[in-house]
């Protein structure tokens, strides 16, 4: 699984300790549910876009929870700007509709039990499970903070393009392929 484009405009919200956890390798998925401002409404998500920088946020982070702390990440873009270093290609996307899965994920994610908990139940039950793979840039990008990509929404296009080379896996091949057979076979076992 490769990089697809030499650059890319395209960005997703996440917090940032999972953002600062998919660049160490300790996260392998993505969990999403939906931002209240998604374009299929609220509380739904489409993956409109299966590669895109993760944009970091801390919006909701402290409130939810990780099991990591996330406190250093805050100080690494200058006042109205925000650092992106992480690249992200999604190899499946598979919602699940049973809690007993939750349990099972553990290994691959940073959140709290309450906080996955929380939005596997926002709405209606389910989550999407997003196995993606993550390349870090070194030494990364600052960008500027706009009005417009606040709020709760998973998509923003930047002003401009990000070049996608020279990018660092997170999880070298043999690492990846381990963790997409896990979990391929574990999604598969809990649908």
């Amino acid at each position: 699984m490769n990089i697809q484009a030499s650059h890319c405009a395209t960005a997703y919200k996440e917090w940032a300790g999972v953002r600062a956890a998919l660049v160490e390798g300790r996260q392998t998925i993505l969990i999403r549910k939906g931002g209240v401002a998604e374009t299929g409404g609220a509380g739904e998500f489409h993956l409109e876009h299966p590669e895109f920088w993760i944009y970091p946020t801390f919006l909701h982070e402290g409130e939810q929870g990780l099991k990591i702390d996330a406190s250093e990440d805050r100080h690494k873009s200058p006042a109205g700007t925000v650092w992106m270093n992480a690249l992200a290609r999604v190899a499946t996307a598979t919602w699940i509709a049973r809690e007993e899965t939750l349990e099972a994920l553990e290994p691959y994610h940073v959140l709290t039990s309450d906080t996955l908990k929380k939005r596997f139940y926002y709405r209606r039950p389910g989550l999407w499970i997003l196995t993606a793979r993550v390349w870090r840039a070194a030494p990364g990008f600052t960008i500027p903070i706009r009005p417009r990509d606040a709020g709760c929404k998973t998509w923003i296009t930047l002003d401009q393009p990000l070049p996608t080379a020279d990018l660092t896996p997170a999880l070298d091949d043999p690492a990846w392929s381990r963790t997409t057979l896990d979990l391929e076979r574990l999604l598969s076992e809990n649908e």
